[in-house]
């Protein structure tokens, strides 16, 4: 259990000196464009498993149909 206080530590401090610094806003955009990337990549993965071209059918399938509702 020591590592994991040692590793909050270290994260508290990182925030800390990311907040301070003023790049908190710029850190967090590209943590959030990160995010992103990955999402896509994986929803291009998906559809390209399942063979799916982004119709109707794909989109009611990955539950991004709101008509499905």
């Amino acid at each position: 259990m020591r590592s994991e206080k040692n590793i909050q530590k270290a994260a508290d401090i990182t925030y800390t000196n990311i907040l301070t610094s003023g790049r908190l806003n710029a850190y967090l955009a590209d943590i959030d464009r990160q995010a992103q990337e990955r999402f896509e990549r994986l929803l291009k993965g998906i559809k390209q498993a399942q063979s799916i071209n982004g119709t109707a059918k794909g989109r009611k399938c990955l539950g991004m149909d709101r008509t499905a509702q």
